[in-house]
């Protein structure tokens, strides 16, 4: 299998003159959208994607081509391309899939333009997952009105992955919409938006996210680390207090690892667990202590 793959892949990469024959999929509905607040946030967080012109007809391509080279000229890189365009319209799965594999490894403005207009297109469900890995190793900001639409597709799998790339994208204007994600039907993307806010580092996400750790939401209190302030830090601790230092023990260690978190809070964090005293906040602290390597010294010797 591995030996077929790879042939395909090579043909995938070709950069010869290539013979055109008409196999254009008829393209499928990729957002499955859902009327509602969500979908007016999303308008006004970014502009909507414009359909674009279906790409070239499906080619042929010779089962025995040299294995890929990146190009090394603009003519090169353009016709490279167009065969691997091509190759997203066709309906062989495998193909569409190596092709944006391709576009990932050839990166560009050029790569992730071509990415977003087969998503906006649309794509059977088990492709979309190959264009948004695409997208997140091309680092295309271009990516996020289509991203934003599809965290409204009627398949939670479909959701999840759109919100684990826009946090992988660190998109800025992706916020409100997954603050609305984390009322979502599914636990696996309300955890992913979860991780997404994290991600994205705005201290404005804070109460959505302290409500998501208060239903038990699985990351919000890193999350809440990550972004928390004094008021945080007394909530976490509150919890631990009460002998549940283990669901908060992420969001503490995060906390103790940030460079801008004040020293007297972090030297809190240590003083209230060893109050506390238990098994279970002694363990945490030893292992805070084991793994420490760059942190401030002053916490390693309290601790």
């Amino acid at each position: 299998m591995r030996t077929r793959n790879h042939t395909r892949l090579a043909a995938v990469l070709v950069t010869c003159s290539l013979a055109a024959t008409a196999h254009a999929s008829p393209p499928s509905s990729a957002q499955g959208k859902a009327p509602g607040a969500k979908a007016e946030l999303i308008a006004r967080a970014a502009p909507p994607v414009s359909s674009e012109p279906r790409a070239p007809a499906a080619q042929q391509l010779p089962a025995d081509m040299a294995p890929f080279v990146m190009p090394t000229s603009a003519a090169e890189r353009a016709s490279m391309l167009q065969a691997t365009e091509a190759k997203l319209d066709t309906a062989d799965v495998e193909a569409v899939e190596q092709a944006f594999q391709v576009l990932a490894q050839l990166g560009g403005a050029d790569s992730a333009k071509i990415v977003v207009a087969r998503l906006s297109r649309g794509l059977p469900p088990q492709l979309i997952g190959a264009a948004l890995d695409a997208l997140v190793t091309l680092k295309a900001p271009s990516a996020t009105p289509v991203l934003l639409e599809l965290t409204l597709h009627r398949r939670w799998q479909v959701r999840e992955k759109a919100i684990d790339a826009l946090g992988s994208l660190r998109t800025k204007t992706a916020q409100p919409s997954l603050v609305y994600s984390l009322d979502d039907s599914s636990a696996e993307v309300r955890n992913a938006a979860v991780q997404a806010l994290g991600a994205l580092g705005d201290a404005r996400a804070l109460p959505a996210l302290k409500l998501a750790m208060e239903r038990g939401a699985e990351g919000a209190a890193l999350a809440v680390g990550k972004l928390g302030g004094a008021k945080e830090l007394e909530l976490l601790l509150a919890r631990a207090r009460t002998g549940e230092v283990a669901s908060v023990e992420a969001g503490l260690h995060a906390m103790l690892l940030r460079s801008n978190f004040p020293l007297p809070h972090k030297l809190k964090i240590v003083n209230e667990l060893a109050k506390v005293g238990s098994p279970s906040t002694n363990e945490v602290m030893t292992v805070w202590a084991q793994g420490w390597e760059d942190g401030d010294p002053r916490v390693l010797k309290a601790l």
